[in-house]
């Protein structure tokens, strides 16, 4: 057996192959960190277009009730209206069922003369990843009767990221003219 030509090949192949990891390791490297960036600057754009539709989702809706009619009466309508139309639009799923508002506890009002009040929005539709609540399945508002100006002020709540499956990264928060001091804890 020819110990040093088998010797030599060996050389020569650890060098070949040297050379050829020293040219295609880094052109991988550099592949996985453009690969890298991509994914990150998807991400991104992801996140902005959630928080945009969240924004959109959460946004305060105002109603002046006429001097007469019940405040509750007429939140619990207005949110069913509400819900109704995005039920229409496709931002949430229906049949929209009932509506109930009930006041919230005295120590989140954050405006005077006003109370905070905790909405639901049954629904029969049984989707996986919406709230359940006593009434069912459905969908949770709160809302904000200003009862000196006679103004309701109500907002769609969504999931917080550890809840009912949103994204993780991406967080918004109800206003506080919907949610009073309520609007530090949900999303």
């Amino acid at each position: 057996m020819p110990w040093r030509k088998l010797a030599l090949w060996g050389v020569l192949a650890a060098i070949v192959l040297g050379a050829a990891a020293a040219i295609v390791v880094p052109k991988i490297d550099h592949g996985k960190k453009l690969g890298a960036a991509e994914r990150a600057r998807q991400a991104a754009a992801a996140d902005a277009a959630e928080m945009a539709r969240l924004r959109t989702d959460q946004r305060v809706h105002n109603l002046t009730v006429p001097a007469g009619d019940d405040m509750v009466v007429a939140l619990e309508g207005a949110i069913m209206e509400d819900a109704k139309a995005r039920a229409k639009a496709g931002t949430i799923s229906g049949p929209i069922l009932e509506t109930r508002c009930d006041a919230a506890t005295p120590d989140v009002i954050q405006f005077p003369n006003s109370r905070v009040y905790k909405c639901f929005v049954e629904t029969a539709s049984n989707i996986p990843g919406e709230n359940k609540d006593v009434l069912g399945t459905g969908y949770p508002f709160v809302a904000t009767i200003y009862t000196k100006h006679r103004r309701l002020a109500w907002c769609k709540e969504n999931p917080h990221a550890d809840e009912k499956g949103s994204r993780g990264d991406v967080r918004t928060h109800v206003s506080p003219v919907c949610a009073g001091n309520l609007s530090a804890v949900i999303g």
